[in-house]
């Protein structure tokens, strides 16, 4: 599943079956919104075919061929192709440096996202770190 094995070991086949049943039918469009990357969404709910779904915060999205949405495909698209993503070094750079000197706290990195997680530092002191460096940010972005 999402987790890393087959769709049903985190989704329920039951639940599965649920969502192709609604998305099967002609008189619904069913869009699943998830903050997994592509590959995970692919992996947990790839066999609901009907299935429109939107990935990373909706960055990727991907509507069935023969829906509702203009354009759609099988295959994931996005509307930002064309936006640099010149930010992402820039950024990177700047969370291993609090990454570095903040106990506790690590980097997780998606196709298009950074997230600076510090849920296992010193609460305080991660929280202080956490807005400084939203500031930091704000000031080179």
């Amino acid at each position: 599943g999402a987790g890393g094995g087959s769709g049903g070991e985190l989704i329920p086949e039951s639940t599965l079956q649920v969502l192709r049943d609604l998305a099967d039918d002609k008189n619904n469009f069913c869009m699943l919104l998830s903050g997994l990357t592509r590959e995970k969404v692919d992996e947990a709910f790839g066999s609901v075919k009907s299935l429109a779904c939107a990935a990373e915060h909706g960055y990727w999205y991907r509507a069935k061929a023969g829906s509702r949405v203009a354009g759609g495909s099988d295959h994931w698209q996005t509307n930002y192709a064309d936006r640099p993503m010149t930010w992402y070094g820039v950024a990177d750079a700047i969370l291993q440096v609090y990454t570095a000197r903040t106990a506790g706290t690590y980097i997780k990195r998606k196709g298009v996202s950074l997230t600076w997680k510090y849920d296992d530092a010193d609460p305080e002191f991660g929280a202080m770190q956490a807005k400084e460096l939203q500031h930091h940010l704000s000031q080179v972005l």
